[in-house]
């Protein structure tokens, strides 16, 4: 019984093959939207039954054609045009419509002649088609429809389940040579969302990608907390808190094998370079940037340094103090 089925479903994909290629055609009607005696508009519906990679029409049109929208047209002479897709219209698998208007009777208008080339396919089911550049599209005949990989109810769109492979990666995307390996996000709305979620569809976190007229913004959103965690906006990066962690932190400055230079030599460095030594110039961070970790160890460095200046000056002022004490007596 199993072998027969299989060899059903054989049968019914070789058909269904044939019959795609050979006896398939889209529906075609043509109606006049509006008629005035000397001119009218008019537009064809058309209707695919199966996915087509390129197609052609010609109307007879003796008045001509003044405007043609949702296609493109060429006159072949005697009053016939020959009608092609826009490039960024093909291939084709849904319903459109094409319109024209131009002058005359409508009377005379008519479509001498029509060809559809059918995407050529391999019907795995009657429901799913591999196209012939390796693309893959669903004929369910609903609205709606969602596809599960490892997957036996998806609850979306697209559901990948568990992998029990060798690797544990769901979704691989992978190119070659100069090609970049990209994700598109197209929403209506302008906001695109990436979520995280427990295996009980509780929510984690999410990051989300939206725009204002501020500019391009990235959010990072804490779902447990019900908290916006980090935010981008336009180049700026607003957060409660940022950890940097650095390699050498200037406890050194304190060691006693340290060279602090003198403030006499502070002051020559200063007036030879225009900034503190050991502190990148204002052109060289304007032009390159500055990571925090080097600005923090920078900055902590310097102050220091400064609280052993100070240290030192404090001794001058004491022993300053108590030689004018001496003085006294």
């Amino acid at each position: 019984m199993k072998k027969l089925n299989i060899m059903k479903k054989l049968l019914l994909s070789i058909l269904s093959i044939i019959s795609l290629n050979v006896f398939a055609q889209p529906d075609v009607k043509f109606n006049i939207t509006s008629d005035w005696g000397t001119g009218y508009c008019a537009n064809i519906n058309i209707t695919p039954d199966q996915g087509y990679d390129d197609w052609e029409m010609v109307i007879k049109a003796p008045g001509g054609i003044n405007s043609l929208w949702g296609a493109n047209s060429v006159p072949i002479g005697g009053g016939e045009y020959k009608i092609t897709p826009s490039p960024w219209k093909i291939p084709i698998a849904t319903p459109f419509e094409i319109g024209f208007c131009g002058g005359g009777s409508s009377s005379d208008i008519e479509i001498i002649s029509q060809s559809f080339t059918p995407t050529v396919t391999e019907v795995i089911s009657e429901e799913i088609w591999i196209g012939e550049n390796s693309s893959a599209y669903l004929n369910t005949g609903k609205e709606y429809y969602m596809v599960g990989i490892n997957k036996d109810e998806p609850e979306a769109s697209l559901h990948v389940g568990t992998n029990t492979s060798a690797t544990s990666t769901s979704i691989v995307i992978e190119t070659e040579g100069s090609d970049n390996a990209e994700i598109n996000f197209q929403s209506g709305t302008g906001v695109s969302e990436l979520n995280f979620q427990n295996g009980d569809l509780s929510d984690i976190s999410s990051l989300t990608f939206s725009k204002n007229d501020n500019g391009a913004t990235m959010s990072f959103y804490d779902k447990i907390n019900s908290e916006e965690v980090i935010k981008v906006v336009d180049g700026s990066l607003y957060s409660r808190e940022v950890v940097v962690q650095t390699d050498a932190f200037p406890d050194y400055v304190f060691s006693s094998d340290y060279n602090l230079a003198s403030l006499s030599e502070v002051e020559a460095s200063i007036d030879s370079l225009g900034h503190l030594p050991g502190v990148p110039a204002a052109e060289q961070v304007e032009e390159e940037g500055m990571s925090l970790s080097q600005i923090t160890t920078i900055q902590m460095e310097k102050i220091e340094e400064l609280t052993l200046y100070l240290i030192q000056q404090q001794k001058e002022i004491e022993a300053l103090k108590k030689e004018l004490n001496n003085l006294k007596k």
